[in-house]
């Protein structure tokens, strides 16, 4: 159950900008998968656990009050604050997230979550340019019970630009759009410093314009400060008897800046980079022994660090690119898993990636479906079919794959992601001719259950939305299971809480209210009536069976009958008693 849990619960980024954005200048841009060694509550050895988490930067988007003039936009409001994570493995009695790190000051549950510098001056939303240390002006740190914390930039620590100079004034007033300002005001003196290039991938194209930077930058703490992590990829466009193909997110939008895609046959997954939210200091790991990074490391000399060099606490939150996944699997493997050179030509055993049901669930017309991007999860290896590893647990990246035009499940592709195991890529294919359910055939099976319609029903009114989870299929013991959360969202505050976990196992869907006893139901289903009380009307059905030997004894029973007792009713069952054994 515990690896099942993981990712129940989905939509975070809206319960995030409800309940930790506090404050009208801040907002959560994107949410991130990570995992951190935590120790349980009470005693034991530090265990792997996944959160989901997101940093409180300035929303810089938005013209308000609190940026109606330039000392507001870019002396005063300066940074973001905080990193905000939540246990993917719980949530609260009424469906919200149980926080590890959140609020302001931030409080964590886990040291390991903890960061002494929480300031955010260099993130994905940080697109304008930042003035520190003016005279006479302070910059805004947190928010406090009776008005707000101030700070200076200390001045022993490295970062940006010193203006103490006119013609840095003037090549900086410049770029930042505020020539006059920054020229002319009495405010700027040799103190004052600019911070500028303050997005992670921009800062890291801007120092190796040559790497390819996978879009997804996450965030993490190393004790200290908030650190961004980047993948970059070498590539190539001229590698002999090699498909060409696109490699790139179109409709990312995590950033204010479009990302270009590239045109390569040739992809490594060669550097990871890091970039302090609080100095804007980026270093560069070489971590693959390849052609491409080795010529850039010999230009370059002291560029790039060895691997070893990088932090342990940083090593164990690298993450292999989603992109460079994405395009091993989704994009080659689909066509190049077949063999046979027949099969190949005649293209009958090609892959497409599988479709969700997923967002708001509507009353009437055709259900709107998504592809199923590459989700995470914490693996065992060596069950169902995994490969072993040197780790107990494997923080895993997968993808579900069906046949081209059909929707029955035909593999699962899995890459590790922990350890000496880190990029060792495996597939879990369905033997031609085997029949498992795919996931929009699961969400078929939800629609379809006469005991999930009529629990639907009680949340199905005006007012509210239903709004259906990422679906995931997990392999386990042999077995298929599909995990779905629903939640329900008030149109007035659109606030998701987590109501119901839906579980499909071998074509039949339960539901609970938490996912251990929607895995009961799945796995040890109690005999259903058509239409079954649920919650709202009493709990889970409890029955029990009943020998019954008169009508004395229960109404309307006869000598040798089985009944089942459910809340002081009886169904009847005309078997005889011996046929129950």
């Amino acid at each position: 159950q515990g690896n099942v849990e993981t990712m129940v619960y989905g939509p975070t980024l809206s319960t995030y900008q409800q309940q930790q954005k506090l404050r009208s200048y801040y907002d959560f841009l994107d949410m991130d998968t990570t995992r951190y060694f935590v120790r349980p509550v009470g005693s034991g050895p530090p265990q792997e656990r996944i959160f989901a988490s997101s940093v409180r930067e300035l929303n810089q988007l938005q013209r308000d009050e609190w940026s109606s003039t330039w000392a507001q936009r870019n002396a005063i409001y300066t940074h973001g604050y905080g990193l905000v994570a939540n246990d993917a493995q719980s949530v609260t009695p009424n469906g919200e997230p149980v926080y590890a790190s959140s609020g302001i000051p931030t409080q964590v549950t886990h040291p390991e979550l903890s960061v002494k510098q929480p300031e955010v001056y260099y993130g994905e939303g940080e697109k304008r340019m930042a003035f520190t240390n003016l005279r006479g002006l302070k910059s805004n740190d947190y928010a406090t019970a009776q008005g707000r914390a101030q700070d200076t930039y200390p001045t022993n620590v490295n970062s940006g630009v010193k203006l103490d100079s006119p013609l840095k004034r003037l090549v900086f007033g410049y770029t930042s759009g505020q020539l006059l300002e920054v020229l002319f005001s009495h405010m700027f003196d040799s103190n004052t410093r600019a911070h500028y290039v303050r997005q992670p991938i921009e800062r890291v194209k801007a120092i190796a314009p040559y790497l390819y930077d996978d879009t997804r930058p996450f965030a993490v703490t190393d004790g200290n400060h908030i650190n961004w992590m980047v993948n970059g990829m070498t590539t190539s466009n001229r590698f002999p008897y090699s498909h060409i193909n696109e490699i790139g997110d179109k409709s990312d939008r995590r950033t204010p800046f479009v990302r270009s895609t590239r045109m390569i046959n040739y992809v490594r997954d060669s550097v990871k980079a890091t970039m302090d939210a609080y100095t804007g200091q980026v270093h560069l790991y070489k971590w693959a022994n390849e052609p491409i990074i080795n010529t850039y490391a010999k230009i370059y000399p002291g560029l790039f660090q060895p691997k070893s060099a990088m932090p342990p606490r940083l090593a164990a939150q690298v993450q292999y690119p989603t992109q460079l996944a994405h395009i091993q699997m989704d994009d080659e493997w689909i066509y190049t898993h077949v063999k046979d050179p027949l099969t190949y030509f005649s293209q009958e055993d090609h892959f497409d990636d599988g479709d969700q049901v997923f967002g708001p669930m509507l009353a009437e017309g055709k259900k709107i479906t998504f592809s199923i991007e590459p989700y995470y999860w914490m693996a065992k290896p060596g069950d169902s079919g995994l490969p072993p590893a040197s780790t107990p647990t494997q923080f895993a990246m997968s993808m579900i794959f069906t046949p081209e035009n059909a929707n029955n499940l035909r593999a699962i592709g899995t890459v590790y992601m922990d350890g000496k195991d880190y990029g060792r890529m495996s597939y879990q294919v369905v033997p031609k001719g085997t029949f498992f359910e795919g996931p929009q055939q699961a969400d078929a099976a939800i629609d379809q259950d006469p005991f999930v319609a009529q629990q639907l029903g009680f949340f199905n009114r005006q007012g509210l939305q239903l709004v259906r989870g990422h679906i995931m299929p997990l392999i386990a013991y042999g077995e298929l299971i599909y995990v779905e959360p629903l939640f329900i969202k008030s149109l007035q505050n659109p606030l998701p809480r987590l109501k119901r976990v839906l579980v499909v196992y071998r074509g039949q869907a339960t539901m609970g209210q938490d996912l251990p006893t929607a895995l009961r139901q799945a796995l040890h289903p109690n005999p259903q009536f058509p239409i079954r009380p649920g919650p709202e009307l009493g709990g889970e059905p409890q029955f029990r069976k009943i020998h019954c030997r008169s009508a004395k004894q229960y109404p309307g029973c006869q000598n040798g009958q089985v009944i089942d007792q459910f809340n002081n009713s009886y169904a009847h069952d005309s078997r005889p008693s011996n046929a129950h054994g």
